[in-house]
């Protein structure tokens, strides 16, 4: 329902997994499993992108690439520690490493 009040938005996500779509929520895998499973991709085919340690945390332990971003709540530091393969300041960034 949030992307519907972003057309220019959700017109390209394909997939999304919330709390109604699996019982485990980030930190566990289950989110990021799912939506790559939705997509017909294994993980390590996926990018998960944050703001936070949950959201690295997740991406990582389901074998996912994981992207921090810093316009959120996550600090650069904690970020690198979740283990984030990449950190940028915004969303706004990523599309200088995409494709």
């Amino acid at each position: 329902r949030f992307l519907e009040q972003f057309p220019q938005i959700g017109q390209h996500i394909e997939v999304t997994c919330g709390l109604q779509d699996t019982r485990r929520l980030k930190p566990h895998p289950s989110p990021v499993l799912l939506a790559a499973k939705r997509l017909n991709l294994p993980p390590d085919a996926c990018l998960m992108v944050g703001d936070t340690t949950v959201d690295i945390r997740a991406a990582r332990s389901a074998g996912a690439w994981s992207a921090g971003v810093l316009c959120g709540f996550g600090e650069q530091e904690e970020l690198e520690k979740a283990g984030a393969h990449l950190i940028l300041p915004s969303t706004a960034d990523l599309h200088h490493y995409l494709l």
